[in-house]
């Protein structure tokens, strides 16, 4: 399936120029030869169906770009576990998928390009056969003392108790629970969950968006414990790109850093490019740390790492990656031009520092 870079550039191109007529070209083939669906979901449902078909051909474009087939299998997996939770069958997915195959083998187009993009498809519906859907998954840790930690702190969260929530927090680090694990072992796998639990409709966007913000209401009463004021030998400037606006993971490696004896930068979400090259001129840091969390924003990422290596050496700025597509596709961060990548903070910061040894 692997492709050049011209050709999934040109087949990425071809979806965004095509992809409200392949859309409702699928979704009307899909509707005609089920017409049951008509009866069970209504001229409403038709309606959600047809704004599936676009984010599920916006998926398919970013993964192309990427050349990246398990991006889409991770997204094909995200999309079958949400469906589960309005009660819509796996089932119906896979029919849904082989219409929009179909009517992408069938559109006007170049042949290879077509072929290829409809065997995208075809492998990611055979991901899914292959790897059944599981309830009762969960991301908190199993083991003791983060294990009780991690079920209060986040029960706390959801039942709206900001104060004690933090409270749980300052009591483990008072007790010798190091910030370290509290970030990556409550922290981290605390925000997994909460959004775990927004795709299994068991909590609102309005109670996520609220989880992530007491978190880094809590993050930010340990920031005493973690910033001194010695000068560090090392610099790490660690953002989101332009138009990523999730920052909570991205601020965990800058803090991380901090705790590991570097000196961070943290820019914040949504970043434009000529933003993070004027504070890599000010700041001058021995490693930029770039975050993406949505698979569209890696067009984003990749121009922005083709604007920094025009102005900045390879060997004098190292570029490390990290995010979900990069924690679903391990070889992604070559095909983006960075040197290396990391699933979080800890590990960023060993890589880190293999980057300018």
């Amino acid at each position: 399936m692997d492709m050049t870079y011209e050709c999934a550039t040109l087949a990425a191109h071809y979806l965004d120029k095509n992809l409200e007529t392949i859309a409702k070209s699928a979704t009307d083939k899909v509707w005609n030869n089920n017409p049951e669906w008509d009866a069970r979901f209504g001229e409403s449902g038709k309606d959600r169906c047809l704004e599936d078909a676009r984010y599920h051909l916006l998926q398919l474009r970013e993964s192309v770009r990427a050349n990246s087939p398990a991006l889409f299998h991770h997204y094909l997996e995200w999309s079958r576990t949400l469906l589960e939770s309005l009660k819509i069958g796996s089932k119906d997915l896979d029919v849904f998928l082989e219409s929009i195959g179909t009517t992408l083998q069938g559109h006007e187009g170049q042949n290879d390009i077509n072929l290829h993009l409809h065997s995208f498809i075809v492998t990611g519906r055979h991901h899914l056969t292959e790897n059944p859907y599981q309830a009762g998954f969960s991301f908190l840790p199993k083991e003791e003392p983060l294990a009780t930690l991690s079920h209060n702190y986040l029960d706390n969260m959801l039942a709206l108790r900001r104060k004690e929530s933090c409270r749980l927090i300052l009591e483990a680090v008072k007790n010798g629970i190091t910030i370290r694990d509290i970030y990556l072992g409550v922290f981290q796998p605390v925000q997994h969950e909460v959004g775990l639990l927004w795709q299994t409709n068991r909590i609102s966007v309005a109670t996520e968006h609220y989880c992530t913000a007491t978190t880094q209401w809590v993050m930010s009463q340990l920031y005493p414990m973690i910033f001194s004021d010695t000068t560090p030998e090392h610099r790490v400037i660690a953002t989101s790109v332009g138009g990523e606006l999730h920052e909570i993971g991205i601020r965990m490696v800058a803090d991380l850093f901090e705790l590991a004896g570097w000196e961070s930068m943290f820019l914040g979400a949504s970043v434009p490019a000529e933003g993070i090259i004027a504070a890599i001129k000010e700041f001058q840091p021995h490693v930029l740390a770039l975050s993406v969390t949505l698979p569209f924003h890696l067009s984003i990422l990749m121009e922005l790492i083709e604007k920094i290596r025009t102005l900045f050496p390879e060997e004098k700025l190292p570029i490390l990656v990290g995010g979900l597509p990069f924690n679903q596709d391990g070889n992604l961060w070559k095909r983006v031009g960075a040197q290396a990548s990391a699933p979080d903070g800890d590990t960023a910061v060993r890589e880190a520092v293999k980057l300018i040894v």
